[in-house]
């Protein structure tokens, strides 16, 4: 266990680039130098990077992009919430927004309640009839996913970065101020905390035999008995992961920004295998046809065994830093100074479609 002064190189690095987006946004410029959230869902692919646009999986092709011109008050970079009828998101100006996934992206409602004190990075998440969003301003928002109505608020110590994760009985908030919270889902108060000795920007992942599994920026990935509301088991990681690890039969999947890529058993924390990458991972991994795929800094694309073997590889022009967008059959990759704004793949690693936004 050890305690982080959160003034790191790869902190430095994602603090200039949101700094950045807001100083451009203030001033009213056109910016894009952050990456941007990918979801994907029912044969389309929704990207937030200053807009919201809606993608065709099939070939690439935009359907609507929300709004109209880009707007230095509405600029979005955390992946879309969809649902079964709406796309929602959180922007750089405290404000969520509610779109219909099938009128074009057409506005049905806004929440504005703090607007401009604060900022949501992490994407929205569903929990019920409850629309989860953690922001800058150090509150965690439930709404009305109907109405967009505040249904209950908790302020946490410090700015949340990351999305909020829940289970039947908790929403988990993993906070900037090394605080793991455990917020009753139906009030948002309390119920129980840890201070975990690191700030954490990556979601919690929830888990079975009641464990949950959340990633610090003091180098570690933390299990968390919620029943016990203890620590079950810590894992020292070589570097700082970006991106949450994925959860697939048992096994946790995740890379950091030493160039590493881990499998780790998840009932133990002990590691199954770990892969020397090229360059930093600051993406998370998805889980693509039968394989685990990983993207680093230099621009390659890579898939993994569940034995730790790479199989195929692939290389972009770019830093895939974004979080890829998955189906069954495609993957979708975004990032910064990219060739193309998004690269799909299929499971075999073959590029199916680039996408570039339409002026």
């Amino acid at each position: 266990m050890r305690t982080l002064i959160p003034q790191t190189k790869s902190l430095k690095i994602v603090l200039l680039l949101v700094v950045s987006a807001f100083v451009l946004a203030a001033c009213g410029a056109v910016q894009l130098n952050n990456w941007p959230g990918l979801t994907a869902v029912d044969g389309t692919v929704y990207m937030a990077q200053s807009q919201v646009r809606a993608i065709n999986l099939t070939n690439g092709t935009e359907l609507w992009h929300y709004p109209e011109k880009v707007d230095a008050n509405n600029i979005t970079f955390g992946a879309p919430l969809v649902t079964a009828d709406k796309v929602i998101v959180g922007n750089y100006h405290n404000v969520v927004t509610a779109l219909d996934a099938k009128n074009k992206g057409a506005v049905l409602w806004t929440f504005k309640d703090f607007e401009a004190k604060g900022r949501f990075i992490g994407r929205p998440t569903l929990a019920g009839d409850l629309v989860l969003v953690g922001s800058t301003d150090k509150v965690v928002y439930a709404l009305d996913v109907n109405t967009g109505k505040l249904v209950w608020s908790f302020k946490a110590r410090d700015a949340v970065w990351s999305a909020v994760t829940s289970d039947d009985r908790f929403a988990y908030v993993s906070g900037m101020d090394h605080y793991f919270y455990a917020l009753d889902l139906k009030t948002g108060q309390k119920s129980w905390e840890i201070n975990l000795d690191g700030p954490m920007i990556v979601e919690p992942v929830v888990g079975e035999n009641n464990l949950v599994y959340v990633a610090t920026m003091a180098d570690e990935l933390v299990a968390i008995d919620v029943e016990k509301q203890a620590v079950a088991w810590r894992m020292d990681t070589t570097g700082k992961t970006w991106g949450a690890p994925l959860l697939h039969e048992g096994t946790l999947y995740f890379g950091t920004d030493k160039n590493k890529a881990y499998a780790v058993n998840a009932a133990t924390g002990s590691a199954v295998w770990s892969f020397d990458a090229t360059a930093p991972i600051v993406a998370a991994p998805v889980f693509l046809g039968d394989r685990f795929v990983f993207a680093s800094e230099d621009g390659q694309v890579f898939a993994m065994t569940a034995a730790g073997a790479q199989d195929w590889k692939q290389t972009v022009k770019g830093k895939p830093y974004s979080s890829p967008a998955v189906t069954p059959e495609l993957m979708v990759v975004g990032g910064v100074e990219m060739e193309f704004p998004l690269v799909a793949f299929n499971a075999q690693g073959a590029q199916v479609w680039t996408f570039t936004a339409p002026k």
